[in-house]
This record gives structure tokens, C-alpha cells and sequence, in this order.
């Protein structure tokens, strides 16, 4: 019977403790979203997921609007004139550009 795998046996867990979960975190720009994860429903759609206690379910396109919109959000919140900002000692100045005909 060389072709039965003995499986390991898992110690039981806590009787509070509900899992396993799959979530991975949520990355724009080459930056971890803080407190972002999401979830994959089915081939189309994808939970989203702030601080482990609000989700919304959406396509995968509309997923990576709400994320950036969510990502900025949160940065603003936390003092930082957007998401993407280097530092927050300055949330009010915001650096613009203006464009002019002359």
C-alpha cells in the first residue's frame, strides 16, 4: 500500500476560533493598502474588505475604482494630503499646478 498518504494529524483548535480565511491585502501603486483586503468570490467578483468588518461585494473592475477611492480616503483621514504622500506634516498644503494660456 505504498500509494496511501497518512495525512497529519492537526491538533484541534479553540472552540473561539473560526477559519481559516482567505483574504489577501490590497496593493496600488506598489503600496499596501493599511487595513484593505479583499477576496476573491468567483471568477468576476471580488469582496473588498476595510478593517475586517465592512464588505462590499463588486466586479473586479469596479473593485480597483472603489479601492483607490478607499485608499485615498483613508489616507485623509489619517492626515495625509492623499494617498501616495510621503509625509503628513503639511495635510492642508497641497501642492497644485496651474495651467495657463500665457
Amino acid at each position: 500500500m505504498a500509494d496511501i498518504v497518512e495525512f497529519p494529524v492537526l491538533e484541534p483548535k479553540a472552540d473561539f476560533l473560526i477559519g481559516p480565511f482567505e483574504y489577501w491585502p490590497v496593493v496600488l501603486d506598489g503600496v499596501m493598502i493599511p487595513n484593505l483586503t479583499g477576496q476573491r468570490v468567483d471568477q468576476d467578483l471580488v469582496n473588498l474588505i476595510v478593517d475586517g468588518r465592512f464588505c462590499v461585494c463588486l466586479p473586479e473592475d469596479r473593485a480597483r475604482d472603489v479601492a483607490w477611492l478607499v485608499a485615498h480616503a483613508m489616507a485623509v483621514s489619517a492626515g495625509y494630503t492623499h494617498f501616495g504622500a510621503q509625509e503628513k506634516g503639511r495635510p492642508f498644503a497641497t501642492k497644485v499646478l496651474e495651467v495657463t494660456s500665457q
